[in-house]
């Protein structure tokens, strides 16, 4: 069970004295599950005990370049956006980067109500809960106007994401499964020749990332992964998460709808049409994205650099996803 660092109460301490006008202390610290790290959920009270509010503090790791998940400044900008259109989303409430508080650069978001559905665990989500997800997906797809966000990220095409795990594919040359990953990886650029809409992304749209309080979608987390691009890869990396098919071993998706249900539920929710052609690539990218993930991380935990046992559970469904992948590009070529 992963335990907060002895110093962060005194860091978190010194700086609720800093940022509220009247005498409050911090409360119940706690280290947020997952599998990023560095992520605390805490509450600010009054001396008296009443609580003022509930937060969560994420950090940037240490020693580490500011670049992806790595700058948890980058999801500010859509984050107050998103909020400011009333979409389900923690407020950010503080960030900045002075080191005198936590030596990193941090942000502070309101900690918001519900629970996440766990389909590797047993807590599965309704035939409802995937329909809601997806409509909510596609209101957020229309709810920003690229224009908002001019100079905040540069828009990122399929190609560049495909070449953006090349650095961690080449890691894992040793791995039993990466000449299927070449082979998936060149497919993929051959097929990433057409130019879909873009705008903002999530990133990281799955059922982690999703709260639920009383059946009612709550609040979409962790924008770390936030960034402009083809926003049918949001769609398609739900539907590949949540696709039987990825994974090596029973997880729960029996309420599952069809994918042409999903795909005509998120075409109404955007108010466009979706490509086929463009939404079965998206799946594949989809697949071949998270396997190499899971073998990133996978090698970082044998190695002892990042230690999750969650991944060597997920060793199994690698080359599922990778031939997933495949099947779905050899779709598109039918």
């Amino acid at each position: 069970m992963s335990t907060t660092p002895p110093q962060l109460h005194e860091q978190l301490e010194a700086w609720v004295s800093g940022v509220f006008a009247f005498p409050v202390e911090v409360r119940n610290l706690t280290v947020l599950n997952g599998h990023a790290g560095l992520t605390y959920a805490f509450d600010v009270a009054h001396r008296s005990g009443d609580v003022v509010e509930s937060l969560v503090l994420r950090l940037a790791p240490a020693g580490v370049r500011r670049r992806g998940s790595s700058d948890v400044l980058h999801q500010v900008l859509p984050l107050q956006l998103l909020a400011r259109v009333n979409f389900p989303v923690a407020t950010a409430r503080f960030w900045g980067e002075d080191p005198r508080w936590f030596g990193v650069p941090f942000l502070v978001v309101r900690r918001m109500r519900g629970e996440p559905f766990d389909i590797e665990r047993g807590k599965a989500p309704r035939r409802q809960d995937f329909l809601t997800s997806v409509r909510l997906l596609g209101e957020f797809h229309r709810a920003i106007d690229i224009e908002e966000l001019r100079g905040w990220d540069e828009v990122r095409s399929f190609e560049q994401e495909i070449r953006s795990w090349d650095r961690a594919l080449d890691k894992l040359s040793s791995a039993s499964w990466h000449s299927l990953a070449v082979k998936c990886r060149a497919e993929l650029l051959s097929a990433a020749r057409f130019t879909p809409a873009v705008g903002l992304c999530h990133g990281d749209y799955q059922f982690s990332n999703l709260l639920f309080d009383e059946g009612e979608l709550s609040a979409v987390l962790d924008w770390e992964l936030a960034g402009l691009g083809p926003q049918i890869a949001d769609l398609g990396w739900f539907m590949v998460i949540n696709d039987q098919r990825s994974w090596a071993h029973k997880v729960g998706l029996d309420d599952r709808p069809s994918d042409a249900e999903l795909r005509a539920t998120y075409e109404e929710s955007a108010g466009l049409p979706v490509n086929p052609d463009q939404l079965t690539f998206s799946c594949a990218l989809a697949a071949y994205r998270f396997a190499v993930i899971a073998g990133l991380n996978l090698q970082l935990h044998r190695t002892g650099r990042r230690i999750d046992n969650h991944w060597e559970h997920l060793e199994p469904s690698i080359p599922r996803l990778l031939d997933l992948s495949l099947d779905h590009l050899s779709m598109r070529r039918e």
